[in-house]
């Protein structure tokens, strides 16, 4: 908490992410009441909620799809009454990568100075080192590889949408469960986006 306050103060934007889990999910909830008693009203402070994969069994799942969806909820309104929540913007484009394994602007770098795309991968799926320039293409290339299942076609999210084939928590194919959020939080984008364009006209 002191050092969130040390950068906010020197006019750093600081982005808490909340980890939820089954475990923690009423942890969280009493953790916001927390960051509402010492930072509100901070400008450059705002907060990201991410309901956690499963992988390698290290995730404490809900019982069910219904009740993480229901406990992410409440943690989402939670943060939204604080006027902390950070809502990106209706897309305005096509998503042209996944995340920073696709994206070539980006490398992940091993102590021992070998090069990676993925942090979870990074050990085993090496593209290179950073003392030259010489890259692993084939590597690059299968990252690049988008996952494609039957929902894709009539999904919501599409395009904006992309999955890697490579991806760990894609290998069962796609999570109905975060496909179920994201849609959700598209409509409240939406809803807002009309809102903010009535108020405006």
């Amino acid at each position: 908490m002191g050092n969130i306050q040390s950068a906010l103060d020197a006019g750093i934007a600081v982005t808490i992410r909340l980890n939820m889990d089954a475990r923690n999910a009423g942890d969280l909830l009493r953790l916001l009441d927390d960051v509402k008693a010492r930072f509100e009203g901070c400008d450059n402070l705002d907060i990201y909620i991410a309901l956690l994969h499963e992988f390698e069994g290290k995730i404490h799942r809900h019982e069910t799809d219904q009740q993480a969806e229901e406990a992410y909820g409440l943690l989402r309104d939670k943060a939204e009454a604080m006027g902390m929540l950070r809502r990106k913007p209706l897309p305005d484009g096509i998503a042209i990568n996944s995340c920073m394994a696709d994206n070539d602007a980006c490398e992940t770098i091993l102590p021992d100075g070998r090069v990676g795309r993925c942090e979870h991968f990074s050990e085993a799926m090496v593209t290179g080192d950073i003392w030259n320039d010489a890259r692993d293409t084939a590597v690059e290339t299968n990252w690049r590889k988008p996952l494609s299942v039957p929902e894709c076609e009539d999904c919501a999210l599409y395009p904006q949408c992309r999955k890697l084939s490579l991806c760990e928590w894609n290998r069962d194919g796609c999570d109905r469960l975060d496909r179920s959020i994201k849609i959700n939080d598209l409509k409240r984008k939406m809803l807002e986006a009309y809102h903010v364009y009535k108020k405006e006209s």
